[in-house]
């Protein structure tokens, strides 16, 4: 199952006491940070992250090529912004399919979300998370896009959660949102950062020149 090629990609940065760690892979590296080049995928995020240094009140963090962490082309690229009590990941991917359409239907944007929520079961079955219920999947929209939408409620280190995912298809591209907030009303939070969510949408037309430097 193409799940299982995530495994290292979702550990990569985990939630821990409302931070995020960096785990080092198995082959050396803490993390590969995106070099700069022409990956179109690449500069349509940071795009994004020229234009919203800060969403609310998470600060962008990185720009990350799941392609080289995981060895694998299907990863595609992530932006991160967080603070100490909320996360926010984009990710734009296609795990190699040539052809995935542009229907919340198809069987390949099913099997993008089943890989997304064996990656929470995953860090459930590692001990990451103490606890871990994942709602039921709905659709909703945003702006003029419908997305998938998968609450969750996770535990880690003590400390409860709520977490969404979200996932669309956008130009022959998985669109994924993944958003975390250990605050003390975080369904309201979330809802916050998503009516910005049409504005963080990634487009082919809208590129940047070169990826903004890790404020870090």
């Amino acid at each position: 199952m193409k799940w299982k090629k995530l495994i290292l990609t979702l550990l990569v940065i985990l939630p821990v006491s409302g931070t995020f760690h960096k785990i080092s892979a198995s082959y050396g590296n803490t993390i590969f940070i995106a070099q700069e080049n022409r990956e179109p995928d690449k500069l349509e995020l940071c795009y994004i992250a020229q234009s919203f240094r800060k969403i609310e009140d998470l600060e962008f963090v990185t720009i990350v090529d799941y392609k080289a962490l995981s060895r694998d082309e299907g990863q595609g690229y992530g932006a991160k912004w967080k603070n100490k009590d909320n996360t926010l990941d984009l990710y734009l991917y296609d795990l190699n399919y040539k052809n995935i359409g542009n229907s919340l239907d198809s069987p390949f944007v099913q099997e993008a979300l089943n890989s997304a929520i064996e990656g929470v079961r995953y860090a459930l079955q590692r001990g990451i998370y103490q606890k871990a219920d994942i709602g039921v999947t709905s659709t909703r929209e945003f702006g003029e896009f419908k997305f998938l939408f998968v609450p969750i409620k996770i535990i880690v280190s003590g400390r409860q959660a709520e977490s969404v995912i979200i996932l669309t298809v956008l130009q022959g591209r998985f669109f994924k949102v993944r958003l975390t907030s250990f605050e003390e009303n975080p369904k309201q939070k979330i809802e916050r950062i998503l009516t910005k969510l049409p504005q963080l949408i990634p487009t082919k037309s809208k590129v940047a020149s070169n990826c903004p430097t890790d404020p870090s």
